[in-house]
């Protein structure tokens, strides 16, 4: 049974007018680049770039049953963006994915590209917001290209995701010395 994820990517057009193109257009074939690959090992639940506050909350109300959220890092964002979706649903694993276009930079990398290749810059963003609040999370830096971590991460955050929601039983007495998992009665019913 695969498990089920949320991925959201956080978008800013503040730098709309320093790349040529359309900028949000290439960060959704991205993110639909992203969720192509993802989808091969996981079910997709919910999924969208989000620009406002106002979205993310939208795209948290549709979260149901899920396992993990990936976060997608390729610009620079104001971590409020991607913490409106984040802070709605606590407890679930997340996993910070730092995604880049490519695995190396042109030799006439320029201000502009720093736009659209900054994924190691909104990705601190995003990190420091969630550690700010003891919120933890994983850190995948990849690209498309070579994508090795990522479905590691997402297996785990899964994991940890689906135990978080299970049920512990005892049968029997305590096994002495075993206090990490010595529950009282009362709670286990």
């Amino acid at each position: 049974m695969k498990s089920t994820i949320a991925v959201v990517h956080p978008y800013w057009g503040f730098w709309e007018s320093s790349v040529p193109g359309d900028l949000r257009a290439n960060r959704h074939k991205i993110l639909t680049d992203a969720l192509e690959f993802l989808s091969k090992e996981f079910n997709l639940s919910v999924s969208g770039l989000i620009a406002t506050a106002e979205e993310g909350k939208a795209l948290t109300r549709e979260c149901k049953n899920v396992d993990a959220l990936v976060v997608i890092s390729s610009m620079a964002v104001p971590p409020a963006t991607g913490m409106s979706f984040l802070e709605n649903l606590p407890g679930i694993p997340v996993v910070l994915w730092a995604l880049s276009p490519g695995d190396s930079l042109d030799e006439h990398f320029n201000h502009s590209d720093i736009s659209t290749s900054g994924a190691t810059v909104g990705a601190p963003m995003l990190g420091s917001a969630l550690s700010r609040l003891n919120r933890p999370f994983d850190l995948v830096v990849s690209s498309l290209q070579t994508p090795a971590g990522i479905t590691t991460a997402v297996r785990r955050a899964c994991a940890a995701g689906r135990v978080r929601q299970a049920r512990m039983v005892r049968i029997g007495e305590k096994m002495p010395g075993y206090t990490s998992v010595d529950v009282a009665n009362e709670v286990l019913k």
